[in-house]
């Protein structure tokens, strides 16, 4: 099992972007977790709307974490 970790602050689109062709893989042993660093209303907002999107077609395979303030990339 692999666990792809995916680190957003901000950047909503480039995010979309790397789930998608992660899920068009057809390796199948791995699992997405998100993490949105406090990102600003309207790239939150984005982010939790694709995750319940996704979250109904990939149940098991999506996971995201909600930080309460922007703790940096390290």
């Amino acid at each position: 099992m692999i666990n792809i970790l995916l680190l957003n602050w901000n950047s909503f689109d480039d995010i979309e972007k790397c789930i998608n062709q992660i899920f068009k893989s057809e390796f199948t042993r791995y699992r997405v977790i998100l993490i949105d660093n406090n990102s600003d209303e309207i790239d939150k907002n984005k982010i939790v709307e694709l995750f319940n999107k996704l979250k109904i077609k990939f149940e098991d395979k999506i996971y995201l974490v909600k930080n309460s303030e922007n703790f940096g990339y390290a």
